[in-house]
């Protein structure tokens, strides 16, 4: 039985890893891989599926023969294998404990999601939520004890008196049918296409599964032996092609990036392959793909920062980094006016390229095309995090997430009052400070709000923007009558995923694709109702206005959907305009951040920042030509991380015409040239060394986080 499972789940994880491998390379069209990258792919995926396949097949055979000699988990087991002649057979009794099973089950499930969901919301300590979690663990299996019981004693004799559902597999079968439609209806009505795709990897190994269990099954009737050298030799083939593909996957990046980030069952086993190397605690391993080069010292891994000219090779590039070039920011530039109002326009989660703004096909932001025809747009404007809280934190402070003062939460950890806030400066100037947004999400972030006097949100994650833009059209309407200058902001979070199927005012589709264009338009058309008050107050007094989103949005371009995970160019660019007093209209190619928004409305204040920073003033590009030679930044960095967490899992350096990516959870490293490659396809990180090896250097010294003005919690 040990020889025969094994090799059954060998072959059949052979197949499946091969099958995944060449998934992998048709997710990744258009990759730089040669004839060797290709096969070397397969090749990884084949060995790592099988040999986990043929470790679950000695599992099983194992746990069988430890199973047979218990007598209640023995008749379990040969219930089981019994197969379907078995599973319909009446059996009142059996089918009353399967029935009580699977509704004692969904209740805890139900029950303990609730919960948990609650505690990630509300509980504000790692601790506390960890023993809340615990604690309503327990309960959620109570409460599931409770409803099964009280559904035998209904259910009992209505099941006893049925003719069809009598028997343990047709309880099962008919609580999977309601499940998996309850599933499907959800992924229709609520998903689309996205949450197909993302169930793909489950549905892949739901079908492993079954072939093992079919072809384990239809040996055993026909009785068939399997030598014991032939699984142990197919087992000695597989560790083989593992232990090559712990020695030889990383040393090209295309391959590691699409096995770890494209295949559908490979890219679930091989980044914990490559954290149980991980033998000095720095979060890299030496195998397959780890890239550490010397896993017993913690200080060096591929994105340690490489001192240059000290002899050592720290960030595992076989050589010592070059010194990164000097990026001095340019002179200060007074502004042509002081003390203007201002007034933010955000909106949440939208990518410039589906903006009619930026030439897309559909026309989902008229009136953000007719602002800006008096404004300067910025086609090259990057977020610092493709999310939310983080994006905002470093607009509304010029600095990056890493080098912000963060307490300690489980979600959404609070700003620190040594934070100091856009709002905050310009209070202390004398200006009349709101904030309004249509929703409750930067209420749950502590401190985001400091230096707004007047603060309206929503009352759940998304309510009527409408609403929201009247009232911030209101009070601004109130504070242009006055002579103090006001700041205002108003953030509308409509096109944040799940998409509202609109018909008005357009109707694109039912696709999550066309719902989030949908959503686009909608919020164009809400903030069409405030720029004409805008319009006639820029009439009377010098007003700034700044129209921005604070992230983008991915769909499935780079194997990940909506945002917070991914730094490639769709959840990392931004819109970005600006009209007001001597800004010159026109379309800027330099190279922009979210957090250049603070140090650029503080110069119409004359102030400047208080700490050092990587943002800078954009105003002396507002006042010059579009066309205008400027000295100015030769790069952009951005990270991924959870809120508050200075450890990045994934960053991005943007340093034209290059842009490097390096995924700490997969090891993998990515570099396009994005002139010739903009929709990044292409990883030319193989190809490119003398530029992989200047850009990793520069973003290792960019990626340390920098918080030595923070008093210890």
């Amino acid at each position: 039985m040990l020889s025969r499972r094994t090799l059954v789940g060998a072959a059949l994880g052979l197949a499946f890893g091969v099958l995944d491998g060449i998934v992998a390379l048709g997710r990744s069209a258009g990759g730089d891989f040669t004839r060797g990258d290709r096969a070397s792919l397969v090749l990884t995926s084949a060995a790592t599926i099988g040999v986990v396949m043929a470790a679950v097949a000695m599992f099983h055979a194992l746990a069988s023969r430890a199973f047979a000699e218990r007598s209640a988990a023995s008749r379990l087991y040969q219930f089981v294998l019994a197969g379907p002649h078995r599973w319909f057979a009446r059996d009142e009794r059996a089918a009353l404990r399967a029935l009580m099973a699977v509704v004692g089950a969904l209740a805890a499930a139900v029950t303990g999601f609730r919960l948990t969901l609650a505690v990630i919301r509300s509980v504000r300590t790692p601790t506390l939520a960890a023993l809340s979690i615990v604690g309503f663990g327990a309960l959620s299996l109570a409460v599931g004890a409770f409803v099964a019981a009280l559904a035998g004693l209904v259910l009992d004799r209505p099941l006893r008196r049925s003719q069809r559902l009598a028997s343990p597999g047709a309880v099962l079968g008919v609580a999977f049918a309601v499940v998996s439609l309850a599933s499907l209806v959800a992924a229709v009505l609520g998903r689309g296409v996205l949450a197909r795709l993302s169930a793909a990897p489950a549905l892949a190994s739901i079908a492993l599964g079954c072939c093992y269990w079919f072809a384990d099954r239809t040996l055993a009737r026909r009785g068939a032996l399997v030598p014991a050298w032939a699984a142990t030799l197919s087992s000695l083939a597989l560790l083989a092609g593992l232990a090559y593909s712990a020695i030889a996957l990383g040393r090209s990046q295309t391959v590691l990036d699409a096995v770890t980030g494209r295949s559908l069952l490979a890219a679930r086993v091989l980044p914990s392959m490559q954290r149980w190397s991980d033998r000095d605690g720095d979060g890299y391993g030496r195998y397959f793909g780890g890239g550490d080069c010397d896993d017993r010292d913690p200080s060096v891994n591929p994105m340690a920062r490489d001192v240059p000219g000290n002899g050592r090779d720290e960030n595992c590039t076989g050589m010592d980094a070059p010194a990164p070039p000097e990026d001095r920011p340019p002179p200060f530039v007074a502004p042509a006016t002081s003390h203007p109002s201002i007034v933010l326009l955000s909106i949440d989660t939208v990518r410039p390229d589906h903006t009619s703004l930026h030439g897309y096909h559909r026309r989902t932001t008229p009136n953000l095309e007719r602002f800006a025809q008096q404004a300067a747009r910025f086609d090259r404007a990057y977020s610092v995090a493709p999310q939310t809280v983080r994006s905002f934190a470093a607009a509304f402070t010029g600095r990056p997430p890493a080098g912000l003062c963060w307490g300690r939460d489980v979600q959404f950890p609070p700003l620190r009052d040594p934070n100091e806030l856009l709002a905050e400066v310009l209070r202390a100037e004398g200006y009349a400070t709101a904030a309004f947004t249509n929703t409750s999400y930067f209420g749950l972030t502590a401190g985001f709000f400091q230096g707004f006097e007047h603060i309206e949100q929503g009352g759940g994650f998304k309510d009527d923007a409408p609403f929201t833009a009247d009232h911030a059209k209101a009070w601004v309407e109130r504070s242009a009558r006055e002579a103090r200058p006001f700041f205002a902001w108003l953030h509308l979070v409509d096109p944040h995923e799940p998409y509202t199927d609109r018909t008005s005012p357009q109707d694109f589709g039912h696709e999550a694709i066309d719902r989030y264009d949908e959503e686009i338009a909608h919020s164009d058309a809400v903030l069409g109702r405030v720029l004409p008050t805008l319009d006639a107050i820029a009439a009377t007094r010098p007003l700034i206005v700044v129209i921005f989103s604070d992230h983008g949005e991915g769909f499935g371009e780079h194997g990940v959907l909506f945002h917070s995970f991914d730094a490639h160019e769709e959840a990392l660019r931004v819109v970005f305009v600006v009209r007001g007093p001597g800004v010159i209209p026109g379309v800027r190619q330099s190279l922009v951040s979210l957090m250049d928004l603070y140090p650029t409305l503080l110069a119409y204040v004359n102030r400047t920042p208080a700490l050092r920073s990587p943002s800078r003033s954009i105003v002396p590009l507002l006042q010059s030509p579009p066309n205008a030679v400027i000295p100015w930044r030769g790069a952009v960095f951005a990270d991924v991380s959870p809120a508050g967490d200075l450890r990045a899992t994934s960053v991005a350096l943007v340093a034209p015409p290059w842009k490097l990516l390096h995924d700490a959870t997969r090891g993998a490293w990515e570099l396009y040239q994005l002139d010739r490659d903009p929709l990044e396809r292409s990883n030319v990180f193989n190809r490119e060394p003398a530029v992989a090896e200047q850009l990793r250097a520069r973003l290792a010294d960019l990626a340390r986080p920098s918080i030595s003005h923070c008093p210890r919690r």
